[in-house]
């Protein structure tokens, strides 16, 4: 449905133009675009589905909120019932009405004026539409009672006497009066009649109501405009006893003027509506005009005549931060001159926007408002969004039916205290950063006088709120009143006896009472990082409250923890997916644990345990049923509610490296390192196909999105797309210069996206193999890809960050940076607004597409410990997931100190030669050099572009080798810290190690090579092929002979360093060799090994001479101390002590976990998958 062209001329109809004028009349506005669209679109005949298929907007919108708004707006506008069957015949009739009326009346001359207190409005800006409605209703319309509704500043008096002044000769008397003095009714009235009378009448009454009889005697005599400015004053002192009476005068002579027969008009100006007289406002005789800010335009002569410069944007800016305010301008104007030297832009960019001045102009407009009002008013401060009417109810402490909540809302946007749009509802910037400050001071007094009311009923912080706002929030809420706390009382220590205290009242006398006094507490000790270990917060309301800190042996018992928000328990993310209507989000971790968290509020509402192994790969089936995972050469297919494996299939004679499911969940598809991909039916588990590739390692699948068509992406760096019906391959794509890490189909299936080691994207097109754009950007391998629902827009995941690319221009639109560790998955919700992504190090995020705002972020706490070390005194370390490096007596299990400063997992430890220092490396992509006796860091290294995987001593000391995934060695000056050489490898390099002599440097990288360099010339001289996936681990024997590699392939192999021959190959584990360690005799080989073992080897004869038993997840690392123990960590997140001989645990080693012994027995608010991560993090349940 097309307008034709003469359709476009209906905006110059006289019907139209007549009804425009008749809204602004009654409204004070015009109609809105989408209005006039509507009654478009109704004039020609159209339906509402019609017109919002041409116009693009939904027909529910058009059929159930513009269109009957649009009618009942016209119905008050012509003074009839007015509908889309008979709006013309009305518009038609108004018409008629315009033309027939008479030509305005004549001017009066000998105008009599009384301007009293009235401004001078010689420099009076813009506001031409308002004077001309104004004028419509005072001298044409000839109402009785006029007002102008606006808050404090906005211009209503100015307004007020400019009007007075350009219709005064239309009257016969004119009198401008100020009420901001609160004069007594019977003194106006005395004033009124004294002056209409030309002073001749002195002896008046007492009586109130004979007065307004007598002032009505003469304006039905005469033609008089009466102004009384602020009437406001007299309603704000209403609820005051002794100015109650007054109030009752006034309303009595304003009731009188409004609806008794005269020739006069009463002229009034309010920051509030006087609802007592205004029940018939609409009519004919009453009008209400509500004036909003000025104009950019008009601002702008404000700021202009006042001296002040700057750009077009800050023009902008500060009208937007005063909203137009045309006395905010001024007030302001000063300062700017004075401080910023007149520069506008500098002014906004400062960040201050309230002043004293204003500051008492703000006061006035707030003291106004009724509790509720206030109440409301914070927590859109709180808030520091546009908020829906549904979250404040859901904010307010006390119930109130959603009628009152929004006549509250409507009462302060009519006062210009609020804006509205899109149903929702937020404040100006300005009064918004005067609300706050208001809020601040009132919660300071209330915590030193411990009168607790908005303390109770207002969050200092919202837990579950969106990430950005909670981080606003403690910036301009929470610290500021800490700052305010610590100059009250001078010490961290007697805030928080003085917060204890008040905990402790709670309990003692109001057990369980709701609000969020408990959960402000703790939200302001967890912030000034208070220990809480040991405290007694059972029996209480604790809502939103940020508790993701050390809870040791806290009591929680019988407390209500709703909206709070923990710590999470999983580990690194494999796969992560929305369902289909967006509400809940799953994920899938390396134990093969599934989580599913509600989006709304990201609450745990699933947890399934996983099978006790570590998972190289998974997916999630489209419909989010099952989820389809390998950790070795079996794909087993999980039920994703009970955690149950459902089936596991056999076939492949390598490690599986990939999976992927079909869109409508009936074929599987898996891939493993020798380069086989083969097909299952999903139902049955049976085998459908096996695809034999001319590439030896897959590292990706995606099916296209008709199922068709199934992509496989290599080490290699090709593409293979194969037929899914004919198990035949179609084509092979080369372009990419290293390993392929993702690959993904568009939504349409015309696009193929690929990501590589590479650092590029490229899309292809599928029906031309052609490579249509090279995306580059990243500065690392990327390792997910992930197409928009409407496929214009790829997300990459990389280098901590995450990039949005237009997939028309292949134009990197946006960064997202937030996460500390490299990012492994991306995924859209079908909404195509919010977008979810995971790291190695531990953490999901949702993000804001538009914005690239982080709004929620999971935290996962596991403690184990990636890397393990001695020094040849007997002090061990131990590297973690939690960015902590230990030391460790070993005799003892004391934890003697921690090394903090790294920012996500420590991936290796090693001690110098001297045992002076330890050297880490982690994956937030650098070394640091630790004192062993202080734990002082002394030098961070820098210039890797990746995460480094792992750190030796040279034998000397002097230098540091490190193996990066940037796919650099690099070694270092240990006393300068300066790079001295970096060696470049064709993959990532995993580990690293030295020969006693110094002279050899040995790497093992992604490429399933292990590389020799020799250490005078940085020159790779001998390759050690064999394996057939990628080194995990090396280590060197004490006599410096032999070599020995672990790898993802299961295998461990020994080699002659001299030769470079492999002497022998153990098959140690079905899947990953994380460690490999020889005895400090030389004669033993520890390894990790299945079922979360240890095993010990014979390194002459390969038998396997102990299998140590104990763990409960995958042994990630292994060492031997100085007199023989074997040391093992694991994902248990402990570190076991092994007798060599008997196999026995001697010795476990835990570090405390967040939520140790704290009691959670019989508490509410949270969910049953909650509950089991808080215990899985240590709590208990004690009744």
């Amino acid at each position: 449905m097309n307008y034709s062209e003469s359709d476009l001329d209906l905006g110059n109809k006289e019907e139209f133009k007549a009804a425009d004028n008749a809204v602004f009349a009654t409204q004070g506005s015009y109609l809105t675009d989408i209005q006039k669209i509507i009654l478009k679109g109704a004039w020609l005949g159209y339906t509402y589905e019609e017109i919002a298929d041409k116009e693009g907007y939904s027909d529910n919108y058009l059929k159930r909120d513009v269109g009957p708004r649009l009618w009942k707006i016209l119905s008050d506008a012509l003074g009839e019932k007015v509908s889309k069957k008979n709006f013309r015949t009305a518009l038609q009739r108004k018409l008629e009405e315009v033309r027939s009326s008479p030509p305005q009346e004549k001017k009066i001359t000998g105008t009599q004026r009384d301007w009293g207190e009235a401004a001078d409005v010689t420099m009076f800006y813009g506001r031409v539409q308002e004077i001309s409605a104004l004028e419509q209703w005072v001298v044409s319309d000839r109402c009785r009672v006029v007002t102008i509704l606006g808050r404090g500043g906005i211009g209503k008096t100015a307004l007020s006497v400019k009007l007075a002044q350009q219709v005064q000769d239309n009257f016969e008397y004119v009198i401008w009066r100020s009420l901001h003095h609160a004069p007594p009714i019977k003194d106006i009235l005395a004033e009124l009649i004294y002056f209409l009378s030309q002073n001749k009448e002195t002896d008046l009454p007492e009586n109130i109501s004979l007065r307004v009889l007598r002032l009505l005697d003469y304006l039905r005599k005469h033609r008089c405009l009466l102004v009384l400015d602020g009437f406001d004053t007299v309603l704000h002192n209403s609820n005051n006893k002794e100015f109650h009476r007054e109030y009752e005068g006034y309303l009595q002579l304003v009731g009188c003027i409004g609806e008794t027969l005269h020739q006069s008009c009463l002229l009034l100006t309010s920051r509030e509506k006087p609802r007592d007289f205004f029940l018939k406002e609409g009519t004919q005789r009453l009008k209400t005009l509500q004036l909003g800010g000025l104009n950019l335009e008009e601002g702008e002569q404000i700021i202009k005549s006042s001296q002040l410069h700057g750009t077009e944007a800050s023009f902008e800016k500060i009208m937007k931060i005063y909203g137009g305010n045309p006395l905010l301008l001024k007030m302001v104007a000063p300062i700017i001159q004075d401080v910023f030297d007149g520069n506008v832009t500098d002014f906004v960019n400062s960040g201050k926007t309230v002043f004293s001045n204003i500051k008492n102009l703000f006061d006035q407009d707030f003291e106004r408002l009724s509790r509720m009002e206030q109440d409301i008013m914070y927590w859109l401060a709180i808030n520091r969004e546009p908020v829906s009417l549904r979250e404040l109810s859901e904010d307010l402490l006390q119930e109130v039916h959603p009628l009152e909540l929004a006549e509250a809302l409507e009462s302060l946007r009519q006062r210009a205290l609020l804006e509205k749009a899109s149903g929702l509802f937020t404040q100006q910037p300005a009064f918004a950063e005067y609300t706050t400050d208001r809020f601040i001071k009132q919660i300071c007094f209330e915590l030193n006088t411990q009168q607790l009311v908005l303390f109770r009923s207002h969050a200092l912080v919202k837990a579950q709120g969106k990430e950005y706002l909670r981080n606003a929030q403690t910036r301009y809420i929470l610290q500021p009143i800490i700052n305010q706390l610590f100059a009250d009382s001078g010490s961290r220590k007697s805030i928080t006896n003085h917060l204890h205290k008040i905990i402790k009242n709670l309990q003692e006398r109001s057990p369980l009472q709701p609000g969020y006094t408990s959960g402000n507490i703790l939200n302001l000790l967890c912030h000034m990082q208070v220990n809480l270990n040991g405290y007694d917060l059972s029996h209480l309301k604790i809502w939103q409250a940020c508790l993701d800190v050390n809870l040791h042996q806290v009591n929680l018992a019988y407390s209500d923890l709703d909206k709070s928000v923990f710590l999470a328990n999983f580990g690194s993310i494999l796969a992560i997916e929305f369902s289909s209507n967006g509400q809940f989000l799953t994920a899938v971790d390396t134990s093969g644990a599934t989580y599913i968290w509600h989006v709304p509020e990201m609450k745990l509402r699933h947890l399934s345990k996983g099978y006790n192994t570590w998972l190289r790969v998974a997916t999630l089936s489209p419909d989010g049923q099952t989820l389809v995972c390998a950790s070795d050469r079996t794909v087993k297919l999980g039920d994703v509610s009970t955690g149950q494996c459902l089936k596991s299939l056999r076939g492949h004679i390598n490690s599986v490296c990939a999976v992927a499911v079909s869109p409508d969940s009936q074929v599987l598809a898996s891939a493993s390192y020798d380069g086989i991909v083969k097909l299952w039916f999903a139902d049955t588990g049976e085998s459908l196909a096996t695809l034999h590739g001319d590439t030896d390692h897959i590292t990706s699948l995606a099916f296209s999105p008709n199922g068709e068509l199934l992509i496989s992406g290599s080490s290699t760096g090709t593409i293979e797309l194969w037929s899914v019906s004919s198990q035949k391959r179609l084509t092979t794509l080369q372009q990419h210069t290293s390993e392929i890490q993702s690959v993904a189909f568009s939504p349409d299936g015309q696009t193929l996206a690929s990501s590589s080691s590479d650092h590029t994207i490229k899309l292809w097109s599928v029906s031309t193999c052609e490579c249509l754009k090279t995306l580059q950007n990243h500065t690392s391998e990327i390792q997910s890809v992930a197409f928009s629902p409407d496929g214009q827009t790829l997300a990459s995941s990389s280098d901590r960050t995450i990039k949005l690319w237009s997939v028309s221009t292949g134009e990197c639109v946006t960064t997202f940076k937030g996460h500390t560790g490299q990012v492994r998955t991306v995924t859209f919700n079908p909404d195509g607004q919010t977008l979810a992504s995971s790291s190695n190090d531990q953490i999901i995020k949702i993000w804001k597409v538009s914005t690239g705002q982080c709004i929620r972020t999971l935290r996962a706490y596991t403690n184990w410990a990636a890397s393990l070390a001695f020094s040849s005194d007997g002090l061990m370390a131990s590297g973690s997931n939690d960015t902590t490096i230990r030391l460790w007596n070993p005799e003892n299990g004391e934890n003697i100190r921690s090394l903090q400063g790294h920012t996500s997992r420590v991936q290796s430890v090693t001690f110098s030669p001297d045992n002076l220092t330890l050297v880490s490396a982690s994956n937030d992509q650098t070394l640091k050099l630790w004192s062993v006796s202080t734990g002082e860091c002394l030098i961070t290294l820098h210039g890797h572009q990746d995460q480094v995987r792992s750190v030796a001593f040279h034998p000397d000391g002097s230098t540091i080798i490190s193996g990066s995934d940037d796919r650099t060695v690099k070694l270092w000056d240990v006393t300068t810290g300066e790079c001295l050489s970096t060696m470049q490898h064709p993959s990532q390099v995993r580990t690293v190690a030295v020969s006693l002599n110094g002279q050899i440097i040995i790497s093992g990288s992604n490429d399933r090579t292990v590389r020799l360099w020799d250490f005078s010339t940085k020159q790779c001289y001998k390759i050690l092929r064999g394996h057939t996936s990628c080194i995990k681990s090396v280590a060197l024997s004490p006599d410096g002979q032999f070599l020995a590699s672990g790898s993802e392939d299961g295998m461990v192999k020994l080699w002659d360093l001299s030769t470079g021959q492999c002497l022998q190959s153990l098959l140690a584990d079905p899947s990953t060799i994380w460690a490999v360690v020889f005895s400090p005799d030389g004669q033993m080989l520890a390894t990790n090994g299945d079922r979360c073992s240890v095993k010990l080897w014979d390194v002459t004869t390969g038998e396997c001479l102990q299998s140590l038993q104990g763990h409960k997840s995958w042994v990630r690392a292994i060492a031997f101390s100085p007199d023989g123990q074997v040391v093992s960590s694991s994902q248990d997140e402990t570190i076991k002590f092994w007798h060599i001989k008997t196999g026995e645990c001697q010795k476990t080693l835990r570090t405390a976990r967040p939520y140790e012994s704290m009691n959670i027995a019989d508490i509410e608010g949270l969910s049953d998958a909650q509950k089991t991560a808080l215990r899985a993090l240590g709590a208990v349940e004690l009744s």
